[in-house]
C-alpha cells in the first residue's frame, strides 16, 4: 500500500467528515446574521463550499492511487491530468485562501468571522478541521505527491470562473433572501465592496502563483527532466 494512498484516504475520512457534520449537523440559532435562513443552507459559506472542493480533489486523488500513477511520466493517464488540474485550480488555492482570510481577520477582530452565533453552532474542533487542518492536508500533498500543473491561463480561468460565480451566489442570496452571508458585506458601501472584491481576487492570484512556484521548487527537476527527455533519457534522469 502505497504512502500517498494512505495519506488520501486519511485526508478524505477527516475532510468527508467534517463536511458530513457541517451540512447535517450544525444549525444556526435565528439571529440578526441570518445564517439559519434555508436559502442554500450551509452551503452558503465559502468554508462549506471548500471543504466539498476538498472531499472532492481527495476522491480523485485516491482513485489515481489506485488506478492512476503518482510518478512524472511523459503519457499521463486521464484520472492523472484531472488531479493534477483540480489542485493547481481549484484545491490547493481555496484552501489555503480560506485559512490565510479566517486567521487574518480573526486576528484583527475574531468577532468578524467567529461570533458567538458561530461559536454556539460549530464546535472547535470542526472549526479547526474547515479553517486550519485543510491547509495542513493540502500542503503536505504537494509534498507528497509530484504534479505537473497545467497552463497558467488554463488553471486560472478555471480558478476565477468559481470565485466570480461564488461573488454572484453572494448578491443573489442578498437579492432573493435580504442579508449579506457575511455581515461585514452589510456595512460596507457598493464601491466598498467592489474594492474587496477585487482585493481578494489579486490575494487569490498571489495565492495560485506561489502554488506553482513552491510545485516547481519542489518537483522542478522532474518536470525538467519531462520536458527535455526522451522516454529513455527520462527513465535515466528520474533514478538520479
Amino acid at each position: 500500500m502505497s504512502q500517498s494512498l494512505i495519506f488520501h484516504a486519511f485526508a478524505l475520512a477527516q475532510i468527508s467528515f467534517g463536511l458530513f457534520y457541517d451540512l447535517f449537523i450544525v444549525k444556526y440559532p435565528v439571529t440578526e446574521y441570518n445564517w439559519h435562513h434555508p436559502l442554500g443552507g450551509n452551503m452558503k459559506f465559502l468554508t462549506t463550499q471548500n471543504m466539498l472542493i476538498q472531499t472532492i480533489y481527495y476522491i480523485i486523488a485516491l482513485l489515481n492511487d489506485i488506478i492512476g500513477t503518482n510518478a512524472m511520466d511523459q503519457n499521463l493517464p486521464q484520472i492523472r491530468l484531472i488531479r493534477d488540474h483540480y489542485f493547481a485550480s481549484l484545491a490547493f488555492p481555496l484552501a489555503i485562501y480560506v485559512t490565510y482570510q479566517y486567521w487574518s481577520l480573526y486576528s484583527m477582530r475574531a468577532g468578524w468571522v467567529s461570533p458567538p452565533v458561530f461559536n454556539s453552532a460549530v464546535p472547535k474542533w470542526l472549526n479547526l478541521i474547515e479553517h486550519a487542518n485543510v491547509s495542513v492536508l493540502i500542503l503536505l500533498d504537494m509534498l507528497l505527491c509530484s504534479r505537473k500543473y497545467p497552463n497558467r491561463i488554463t488553471g486560472l480561468i478555471t480558478l476565477y470562473s468559481y470565485v466570480w460565480a461564488y461573488v454572484a451566489w453572494l448578491y443573489y442570496v442578498k437579492e432573493k433572501a435580504g442579508f449579506w452571508v457575511y455581515h461585514i458585506l452589510t456595512y460596507m458601501t457598493e464601491k466598498q465592496r467592489r474594492n474587496t472584491f477585487a482585493v481578494i481576487l489579486l490575494k487569490i492570484l498571489f495565492i495560485y502563483m506561489q502554488g506553482e512556484l513552491l510545485n516547481n521548487t519542489i518537483w522542478g527537476s522532474q518536470i525538467f527532466c519531462l520536458k527535455n527527455s526522451n522516454e529513455t533519457q527520462y527513465d535515466v534522469c528520474t533514478q538520479t
